[in-house]
């Protein structure tokens, strides 16, 4: 059989749409929701059917109205707008998870681990990526140390500086200085002594002590105790032969 049936059979009338189905035929209907007076209004897939539940029955257990009306009259404000509930029983650490952002005291410390993404270094050791720079005031004093003494390729190089002269070089003990040589003049302690050698130097040295000091309460013959006792000192007496009557004259 075929789908669709001519009413009356076979006299030649309207065909209505049915459905056969292993020989049995089921009508077709599609529902209008235009209502008597029109206009037609198919019930489709872009015109469904509307459908009210205001006058269905709640099923069993389900709450209603003049309960919750109940339950909101009982709590008070935490269900109204903008209320709050305290909650007391939690335990006193919570655990969290997620992003959160805080915003730490003026004199809270921070533990850097990067540098412009890079691990910061620390520790000994030459410089490099991740160790951070640190800037020095001009108007402050600071000691600095590297290495230890027996470490001379670990040591920091320095240079002596005159405010008026510039840098002070620096020479080999091969180099002769020249004149216009900015120089670290060096005294020698007066509580040291210096000893001179050399092929050059004679055995005995002359010294001359015309100019040296003398010593605190030293014997002066000019102007000093000498000259004192020479005056004090009468000459001796005219009965004592010149050196000449025995000797002859000079």
């Amino acid at each position: 059989m075929a789908d669709n049936t001519v009413l009356p059979v076979g006299g030649g009338g309207d065909t209505v749409r049915d459905i056969d189905r292993a020989g049995v035929k089921t009508q077709v209907v599609i529902i209008d929701i235009g209502g008597e007076a029109g206009p037609e209004s198919l019930v489709a897939a872009g015109n469904a059917l509307p459908v009210s539940a205001a006058t269905l029955p709640l099923p069993t257990g389900a709450a209603q109205d003049s309960s919750l009306a109940t339950i909101n009259t009982t709590l008070g404000s935490p269900l109204q707008a903008g209320g709050a509930v305290s909650v007391s029983n939690f335990p006193t650490t919570q655990p969290v998870s997620g992003t959160i952002t805080t915003t730490p005291p003026a004199n809270a410390s921070t533990n850097v681990a990067q540098f412009g993404g890079t691990n910061v270094v620390t520790g000994t050791g030459a410089s490099g990526a991740g160790i951070p720079r640190v800037t020095v005031s001009s108007d402050s004093t600071h000691q600095v140390n590297q290495g230890t003494n027996a470490a001379l390729a670990n040591a920091w190089a320095t240079k002596l500086t005159d405010a008026v002269t510039g840098p002070v070089k620096v020479l080999p003990a091969s180099t002769a200085a020249a004149a216009a040589d900015v120089a670290l003049v060096v005294a020698v302690s007066p509580n040291n002594t210096i000893p001179v050698s050399g092929s050059f130097f004679q055995a005995t040295q002359p010294i001359s002590a015309a100019s040296l000091p003398l010593p605190a309460n030293a014997a002066q013959e000019t102007g000093g105790n000498l000259a004192a006792l020479v005056a004090a000192i009468p000459p001796p007496p005219s009965f004592f032969p010149q050196p000449s009557a025995f000797f002859g004259a000079p």
